[in-house]
């Protein structure tokens, strides 16, 4: 934990929480009903899918501002910033 925050990834969400707060940037990324969906997949689709809309805006986010963990989703806090606004 200490070392990825060190890396400059201070924001941590664990992926059902990131999938939850974030989907609605992304509605064409869907759990299709399924009772168990893998927040872990989704979680990085949704991230794959907006770094991909940054860059078509002329507005790239800056390589590796995100890591994908065990449980959880670790940012930069501009990329957490650039999600939330």
């Amino acid at each position: 934990s200490i070392r990825i925050r060190r890396a400059g990834y201070s924001v941590r969400r664990p992926f059902k929480e990131f999938f939850n707060r974030f989907r609605v940037l992304c509605p064409s990324i869907t759990a299709k009903g399924n009772t168990d969906p893998d927040h872990k997949e989704l979680s990085k689709r949704i991230l794959v899918e907006m770094e991909a809309k940054f860059e078509r805006e002329k507005n790239p986010v800056e390589a590796k501002s995100w890591q994908v963990g065990r449980s959880k989703v670790f940012l930069k806090e501009d990329l957490q910033g650039r999600l939330e606004s």
